[in-house]
């Protein structure tokens, strides 16, 4: 449990971190390097600890996580703890990234509906994007294929989200990221809160979407399910 914990607190401060300087643009979180950085970001910290670790980054993705093991499990109380406190860690590790972040770039970034864009298409635009990340992500460790090609699948995931939504929502699919960002952004400007909901809320429903997404996808008996490894929180959850 220490190591999961390690692993989510490292990864998704340094993943706070890149996403911050990556973007220079001060107008919508979503400029060309942008997809780059989140994808590329994505697949380089999935296989930093990945093997080790096994961190999700992304309390989407955790919530996907735990909806899949109760549907397959049954509640149990252990599972619903160490999904929590993972989430809690990864919502805390993200805020002093973001800081880092801040301090080498020119323009701190924030998350929310471009001028082109409004509150509900910025919502469908996160929806849409984290339901596919979630359910790519919970693949990883289902099927035949490396765990490494499996990293690199949900990267481009990532990575296609943001080349298609930037311009909608600045493409955040992360609720630690989202909050993170604008907790920083606000420190700076006093500016660019009301909307964090968006990136709070519309993640963590495509997370539970995801979720069944999954759980309806994979085929096989309960004892295959139960052999075979997960994503990330190893063989103790299922």
């Amino acid at each position: 449990m220490l190591d999961r914990i390690i692993g989510e607190a490292i990864g998704t401060f340094i993943f706070a971190f890149i996403i911050t300087v990556a973007d220079t643009s001060s107008e919508y979180s979503g400029n060309y390097a942008h997809p780059f950085s989140l994808g590329g970001g994505a697949i380089i910290l999935m296989m930093l600890a990945g093997f080790s670790a096994d961190p999700h980054l992304n309390p989407a993705i955790t919530l996907g996580h735990f909806l899949r093991h109760l549907l397959y499990h049954g509640f149990q109380s252990i599972a619903l703890v160490e999904h929590l406190l993972i989430i809690l860690v990864q919502f805390v590790a993200a805020i002093p990234g973001a800081y880092l972040g801040w301090g080498l770039n020119v323009a701190m970034i924030y998350f929310g509906p471009t001028n082109q864009a409004t509150d509900s298409q910025a919502f469908i635009a996160e929806l849409v994007f984290t339901t596919l990340i979630v359910s790519v992500a919970l693949m990883i460790g289902k099927t035949k294929d490396s765990r490494i090609l499996g990293c690199v699948g949900l990267g481009a995931t990532y990575m296609s989200g943001a080349m298609c939504v930037s311009y909608y929502s600045g493409a955040c699919f992360n609720p630690a990221l989202g909050f993170a960002v604008n907790i920083v952004k606000y420190s700076e400007t006093n500016h660019h809160l009301k909307d964090t909901w968006i990136y709070i809320v519309a993640p963590f429903i495509g997370g539970l979407i995801g979720g069944i997404i999954n759980s309806l996808l994979i085929i096989g008996g309960t004892e295959e399910k139960e052999e075979t490894t997960d994503i990330v929180l190893r063989g103790d959850f299922d």
